[in-house]
C-alpha cells in the first residue's frame, strides 16, 4: 500500500504540488488508483505509451484509516494536462481531459477498503480524451484529482477544455475547485510523450 508520504513525495519531485495542488501543505486522505482501458496502471508518474492510452478504465479510492466516506457523500473526478501544449510553453494550461461530477463512492458488501468508482456512476460533463503531447514538447503529466463535494453545490461544467474556459494560462483544477468549494482528496498521474 502506498502511504500519503509517499504519494505526497511524487508529487513533489514532479512538480504536480504547487502545479495542480497549489496547496504545498496537501496530504492525501487516501490512495487514487486508476487504469486506463489497456490495462496499464497509473502509479505516481510511471509513463505510459499514448496508445495505451485510448480510454479511461476502473478508477478506485482507498481511504487511509483517518478518512471516512459517507453514502451520501458526492465526488468528482477530472484529469488534466499542466503541460500543454508543452511544459516551458502552457498557453492552453490546463487542458481539461476528464471531468465526472456527483460520483457515488460503491463500498465492498463488507464494509472494508477500497471503495471504488467502478463504472463511474455520475454525470460525465466532459468524457475522457487521451493524450495528445505534441511532438518534441517531452513528457506531459496526466493528474488524476478525485474532490469531495460540497452538499448540495450544483457544479456547472467549465466553459471548454483548454485553460478549463478561464482563458487564462495555468488555469485549471484547482481554479475550478476553489469556485465551488470542492476539496481534494487523492491524486495519482501517468507521464506520457509523443
Amino acid at each position: 500500500m502506498t502511504t500519503a508520504t509517499e504519494i505526497r513525495e511524487a508529487l513533489l519531485k514532479h512538480e504536480v504540488i504547487p502545479t495542480v495542488i497549489h496547496d504545498e501543505t496537501f496530504i492525501p486522505k487516501g490512495f487514487l488508483s486508476a487504469k486506463l482501458g489497456s490495462g496499464d496502471e497509473v502509479h505516481l508518474g510511471n509513463e505510459i505509451k499514448r496508445g495505451n492510452a485510448l480510454q479511461l478504465g476502473q478508477v478506485d479510492f482507498t481511504p487511509f484509516a483517518d478518512f471516512r466516506v459517507s453514502k451520501d457523500d458526492r465526488f468528482t473526478l477530472v484529469v488534466t494536462d499542466p503541460d500543454a501544449p508543452s511544459k516551458n510553453y502552457c498557453f492552453l494550461s490546463e487542458v481539461c481531459h476528464c471531468f465526472i461530477t456527483d460520483i457515488r463512492l460503491k463500498e465492498s458488501l463488507d464494509g472494508s477498503s477500497p471503495v471504488t468508482t467502478e463504472n463511474l456512476e455520475g454525470k460525465i460533463v466532459f468524457p475522457f480524451i487521451r493524450p495528445g503531447p505534441p511532438p518534441f514538447t517531452g513528457f506531459h503529466r496526466y493528474v488524476f484529482v478525485l474532490y469531495k463535494q460540497r452538499p448540495g453545490i450544483k457544479l456547472e461544467a467549465p466553459a471548454a477544455r483548454p485553460t478549463w474556459g478561464t482563458g487564462y494560462p495555468g488555469s485549471g483544477a484547482q481554479e475550478y475547485a476553489d469556485k465551488y468549494g470542492l476539496e481534494p482528496l487523492a491524486v495519482n498521474f501517468f507521464l506520457c510523450q509523443r
